[in-house]
Formats: structure tokens, sequence, C-alpha cells
């Protein structure tokens, strides 16, 4: 439902205008650099307080800033308005993409799109509005439209053959080395893997013995070792079964 401050009770807050104002208003408060009430911005940008505000919201919401009545810049909100002032997308990309990666409905509206394999715009600004429990008007079709753009400049959504994709595919997983940092890869189980040894009876049954290995790196030394014991053991055992069936 939306409250009476035009955002969603549950408290997803879309911006209310293009992404260009909105990057002004990123501008403005890192030129500023210190928490400050709306007139500030206002006079720093030249853009009406009630237009700042409703884009607050918003970019609280993602991180961009960050205080209550008196707003300031956050860090990265600080490193994003210097690569928009310098029209540096590829950094721009690189911000906005750890944003989207950080902030739950924004991550929830990409995987919606990776799952139904592509949305055509007008879908996905109405599944971006229905997500954020806001009914359709101007001012939440325009929010839709810069969320949508965020996701495009972040490079999350690309566009193919009419409709936005996914640029994930659902069926690719990343590589331990892309999604574990080195450092904490002492502390994760780093070997996985299913182990299928086909052991065939006198009867001419098979009978497969599946094994999972789930291990940390301080693991890995007798690992071998007591992989190939186990899996000795289970044979001699079938062997001896089979023995006594004969």
């Amino acid at each position: 439902m939306r409250g009476e401050s035009g955002v969603a009770e549950d408290g997803v807050k879309l911006p209310g205008s293009s992404f260009d104002e909105v990057a002004k208003v990123i501008q403005g408060y890192a030129d500023i650099g210190k928490a400050v009430p709306l007139d500030d911005v206002s006079r720093r940008i030249g853009m009406h307080p009630t237009v700042i505000s409703r884009n607050n919201g918003f970019l609280v919401f993602v991180g961009i800033l960050e205080g209550g009545k008196n707003k300031a810049i956050t860090p990265v909100g600080k490193t994003l308005a210097n690569a928009l002032s310098h029209n540096i997308e590829a950094e721009v990309q690189r911000i906005l993409q750890t944003l989207v990666d950080d902030n739950d409905f924004l991550r929830n509206i990409v995987s919606s799109v990776r799952i139904r394999k592509g949305m055509d715009e007008s879908s996905l600004r109405a599944h971006i509005a229905y997500s954020a429990g806001l009914s359709k008007s101007q001012s939440t079709m325009t929010g839709t439209g810069t969320v949508l753009e965020v996701l495009r400049r972040a490079g999350v959504l690309l566009e193919q053959d009419g409709k936005f994709v996914s640029a994930t595919p659902i069926s690719a997983a990343p590589s331990p080395s892309e999604s574990t940092p080195i450092d904490s890869l002492s502390e994760q189980p780093i070997y996985q893997q299913a182990i299928v040894r086909p052991l065939v009876r006198s009867s001419g049954v098979t009978v497969q013995i599946e094994v999972r290995i789930d291990c940390k790196p301080a693991d890995l030394g007798d690992l071998g070792e007591r992989l190939k014991k186990l899996l000795d053991d289970i044979e001699g055992r079938s062997s001896a079964n089979d023995a006594v069936e004969s």
C-alpha cells in the first residue's frame, strides 16, 4: 500500500524524477559534503525542494544518502557523484552494480527478469510498481522508469530483441574464484563433488554409491587416502555380501 509520502509502507521507495534529475540531486549533496536541509541543496542545484524530497527516500533506500531530516552523501554516494560528474561510465556501472547487489528489492527485480527469461519494458515497469506495493500513477511510472534505468546503467539488465534480459543467464553460476574472496577460503568449503562408483554384483545388478565431499583447505592433505579407504571398504563389504549370497 502507498502511504501519505507516496512511497510503499513496507519501506520500498521509488524515485520521483528521471535518472538525470536524480543524478543532479546526488551531485548536489556531494558538492556540499555534509548533512544539510533541503533548502541548501535546492539553492546549490537550482531544483525545487519538493522535487529533491521525492527522490531522497529512494537515495536513502539504496545507500546513496543517509540521515534524517537533514541528509548527507554517503561514501559510496560521493564516489558515484564524482563518476557521474566526469562521465566515467565504467565507474558509474561498477558502483551502481554494487548498490543493486546490496539491495534486496533491486536484486529481486533482476531475479524475476532472469526467471522469466526476459520482460518487455511495459511489463517490467508494471512488475517494479507491483513489487514496491505502489498503485499505478504518473509519479509511480516515473519512478519505475528511473529504477529501470539504474538497472540498465548498472549492467545487470540488457536490452535484447525488444525486451530486457538479465546479464547473468539463469544457468550461469559464479566460480569459487569469482564469488569467494581468497582471504575467506580458509573459512569456506572449497571442494564439493559427487563421486559415483559402480559396483557390479554377481547377480548382474549394478549398485551405484554416491559420496559427497564437503571440506575445508585444512582437510585436503589426506583427503585422497581417506576416499580410497572408504571406497575400498565399500567394495570389500559388497564382495563379502556377494560371497555369502552365493
